[in-house]
C-alpha cells in the first residue's frame, strides 16, 4: 500500500489531478486503508488483539507517512505539499483505524474466543 501511495505521488501534477474535493476523499480513503493495514500488522494479525496502543500507532504511523508523502511531493513537477491534504491523511487514518477497531470490540463481546462456550 505504501510502495502505492508513493507511486501515485510521484505522477507529475498535470497527468493525474483531482477536483479538491475528490482529492481530499481519495487522500482519506487511500490513508484509511493504510491505517487499518498497519493497525493489523501491529495487532500480530489478530483483530480481537487490538489495543488502544495498536491504534494510536497505526494513525501515528500512517500520519508519518502522509507527512513524509506530501514533502516528496514537493520535489516532483507540477505537485506541491498541501497541508490540507495531509490532514485528510491524518483524518482518513483516524476514520478507518476507529472504525475497525469498533467492528473487532463489537465482534469480541458477541463472539466467544477459541475453547470459550458460546
Amino acid at each position: 500500500m505504501m510502495a502505492l501511495l508513493f507511486l501515485a505521488s510521484s505522477i507529475p501534477g498535470s497527468s493525474f489531478a483531482l477536483r479538491s474535493g475528490y482529492s481530499l476523499a481519495a487522500h482519506a480513503l487511500a490513508y484509511g486503508l493504510l491505517g487499518v493495514l498497519v493497525l493489523h500488522a501491529l495487532a500480530g494479525g489478530r483483530w480481537r488483539d487490538v489495543t488502544g496502543r495498536h491504534a494510536a500507532g497505526a494513525v501515528l504511523i500512517a500520519g508519518l507517512y502522509g507527512l513524509g508523502d506530501e514533502i516528496h511531493q514537493r520535489f516532483v513537477p507540477g505537485r506541491s505539499a498541501e497541508l490540507l491534504d495531509l490532514g485528510a491523511d491524518v483524518a482518513g487514518a483516524l476514520c478507518g483505524v476507529l472504525l475497525v477497531w469498533a467492528c473487532g470490540i463489537v465482534l469480541s463481546i458477541r463472539q466467544p474466543g477459541p475453547g470459550e462456550r458460546p
